[in-house]
């Protein structure tokens, strides 16, 4: 008796253990992160409505934990992941939603904390969280690990210290999937996804929402209408992408669908298939020698000669894609010529900058700071208008961001190193950045420029209502530096040059300006 209570009881304990390890297997938990409140740079609108919204469809569709966090720094954004990977132990499913910034460096991705500066490129690594890391956080799901990226949004950090081997990507960048694993952007790589600025929800979110809620349908299904959603809301503007390596089980978030009994209406009596005809079999014939041809040229050919047959219709549909990828070839590599050319580029300006203090170009330091670099002084500012200033960029071209402006009376400045195009590094007030060396000269000399002769030269061969344009150099490309009244005199006149037979080019300067104009128009 006692022998049969103890196998009951033995029994009665295997079927509760293996119940309890199949109900912890199916177990779905997920992680919600929306960073609106960003500390450095403007407040994003939506993410933290997408956060709560997504968060409270999870648990409408049965999720078992489904933990919400709101504006997370970097320590509270690495405590919830570190949580996610307690919670998520034994699970079927795990699902991170998150919607904020981000930004690629160097072919990585990395999620933004509110609190993150990235003032430099190095930042990233110390300010911000590593995708790979939320990667590893929901890795120990059986069936499907899932990461959603709301998050491609345009970069407002205005990082220094780029370079060829650290490259500040847009939007997001390429990433390969692990067995069973899911990874969806809300914008294809390269691009950047819209936040709605009219909307509760970003067009991710929304169609996301939408979709998510739907019963019985497959998760592979529902990225691929989401796709589709995202791309008409946004006049195909932006596509969505997914990364994903997942077995041939269908998987369902919302139940699986209803399978609809067969009918016990009598089957109705076989028909036999109308005959073929003779054209639909020569276009078969034809199709089963054209169908790997990637020339749409030879598509094109085969719909004419074989028109309103379903053989016209895949050939149309095969010239589609083949259009669709050739032009994804094109931007592709377009993004990569453009990439090298940054990067040359990039390169030949960190070679033109000293190394040492002034390796990079630093922040403007407030005055209030007892020390700010190299002693000032030794020379001026020479050739810029009374109302104008002389504009210092971030690198030797006018392409670079303007980071300070020298009045036209400026003195003091330091000049630290000039390049082989009549570009300067000077420092000004603390300020350091390129200007141009025809618009700086030592002290106590009347120019660095040429000089020109003094004369009494004065306008003829202008009308009353115009002006006669003096121009940077000796040409009518060349842009204006100054514009004449029909009737100034007092001018002086330098060298001259004859461009041509008919045109002689001469330089001249007036009320304290200098260029070229054609000698016809002064006398």
């Amino acid at each position: 008796m006692r022998f049969r209570q103890l196998s009951a009881l033995i029994v009665t304990l295997i079927v509760m253990a293996l119940w309890s390890s199949q109900s912890a297997q199916a177990r779905r938990v997920a992680l919600v992160i929306g960073n609106s409140a960003y500390q450095h740079v403007a407040e994003l609108k939506n993410p933290r409505n997408d956060a709560r919204d997504i968060a409270k469809a999870l648990k409408s569709i049965g999720f078992d934990d489904v933990d919400l966090k709101e504006d997370l720094d970097y320590r509270a954004m690495r405590m919830a992941l570190r949580q996610f990977v307690q919670s998520s132990q034994g699970t079927e499913l795990t699902f991170v939603f998150y919607a904020g910034h981000s930004i690629e460096v160097n072919k990585k991705n990395y999620l933004v904390p509110v609190d993150a500066k990235l003032a430099n490129v190095v930042d990233v690594d110390f300010e911000a969280i590593q995708l790979d890391q939320v990667r590893t956080a929901s890795s120990s799901a059986s069936k499907l690990k899932m990461i959603i990226l709301d998050a491609c949004r345009n970069n407002p950090f205005k990082m220094a210290g780029r370079s060829s081997t650290r490259s500040v990507g847009r939007g997001l960048a390429i990433v390969e999937a692990n067995t069973n694993e899911l990874i969806a952007y809300s914008a294809k790589e390269g691009t950047t996804a819209q936040d709605g600025e009219e909307s509760r929800n970003s067009p991710f979110t929304t169609a996301l929402l939408k979709n998510l809620k739907k019963p019985g349908i497959e998760v592979g299904v529902m990225f691929r209408v989401i796709r589709d959603d995202v791309l008409s809301a946004t006049s195909n503007q932006q596509e969505p992408y997914t990364y994903a390596s997942l077995s041939g089980e269908p998987m369902f978030l919302n139940g699986q669908p209803t399978i609809v009994a067969p009918s016990t209406a009598p089957r109705p009596a076989y028909q036999a298939p109308p005959p073929i005809s003779k054209e639909t079999q020569e276009a078969a014939a034809a199709w089963a020698a054209t169908k790997d041809t990637n020339s749409t040229a030879v598509l094109e050919a085969f719909r004419r000669r074989y028109p309103g047959t379903v053989y016209a219709d895949m050939a149309l549909a095969k010239s589609d894609e083949l259009a669709s990828q050739q032009r994804d070839k094109r931007q592709r590599d377009a993004l990569e010529r453009q990439r090298l050319r940054d990067a040359k580029q990039q390169q030949i300006n960190s070679q033109n900058i000293q190394t040492g203090s002034i390796g990079r170009l630093q922040p403007p330091i407030e005055p209030s700071q007892p020390s700010c670099g190299p002693v000032p002084g030794g020379w001026r500012v020479v050739g810029v208008q009374s109302d104008d200033v002389l504009n210092v960029r971030a690198g030797p071209g006018n392409r670079f961001a303007i980071v300070a402006e020298i009045p036209p009376n400026g003195r003091s400045v330091s000049v630290l190193k000039c390049n082989g195009w009549g570009w300067c590094f000077v420092s000004y007030q603390c300020q350091t950045g390129w200007a141009y060396n025809r618009y700086i000269a030592r002290e106590n000399t009347p120019s660095p420029a040429r000089q020109v002769s003094i004369g009494n030269y004065r306008v003829v061969g202008v009308a009353s209502d115009d002006v006669l344009n003096m121009r940077r150099r000796p040409s009518v490309r060349s842009s204006i530096v100054y514009k004449l009244p029909h009737n100034a005199s007092g001018i002086s006149k330098g060298r001259c040059r004859r461009i041509s037979r008919r045109a002689t080019w001469c330089e001249i300067q007036y009320n304290g300006a200098r260029g070229w104009v054609n000698a016809r128009y002064i006398q």
